[in-house]
């Protein structure tokens, strides 16, 4: 399989964007204090558009390791796996080259060029995701926002390129 990867943040401040509101009313926003967030790590099937993905409290070399891990099970017949990622620190990270090793050649990375970020297919998903659950949402809880991240990506898959915009959380 190809596999498009990248990462994303999910702040529990929201994301603050435009929204449909009547004439002469204004949308409230709160904001619930102190920021908290949550990465994740995501990889969305260039032929099926199937997306597995893993959520975690940062975005360091074991955010990507462990979504090497969630590949390996889901494919487990795949003899090679092709990603397709950007130049992230954590995708060349001494401790990622160490963890490659251990797959003997399972995953084949292709890097895009820097200024290549709307090559990665998977950036339309985390734009959908942004749009539809991040922006201008009304969690109080860091797990209500995940789990409406989470609810929005089962729902999601399969992810195809024309997709329209998903409105399915609340």
């Amino acid at each position: 399989p190809v596999l498009y990867v990248d990462e994303a943040d999910v702040h529990l401040n929201p994301k603050i964007g435009c929204a449909w509101t009547l004439r002469g009313e204004q949308k409230k926003v709160r904001t619930p204090g102190p920021n908290k967030k949550r990465a994740i790590a995501g990889a969305l099937n260039a032929s099926t558009g199937n997306i597995v993905y893993i959520v975690r409290d940062t975005k360091k070399s074991s955010l990507f390791i462990d979504l090497l891990s969630e590949l390996s099970k889901k494919y487990r017949r795949a003899k090679t796996m092709h990603l397709i990622l950007d130049n992230y620190s954590i995708h060349k990270s001494q401790l990622t080259k160490k963890a490659l090793l251990q797959y003997k050649n399972r995953f084949k990375l292709h890097f895009l060029p820097s200024y290549g970020q709307d090559l990665n297919k998977i950036e339309m998903l985390w734009k959908q995701m942004h749009d539809n659950v991040t922006r201008n949402h009304r969690c109080e809880t860091l797990p209500e926002l995940v789990h409406n991240v989470e609810v929005f990506l089962n729902a999601a898959s399969p992810f195809l390129k024309t997709h329209p915009s998903l409105n399915m959380v609340a």
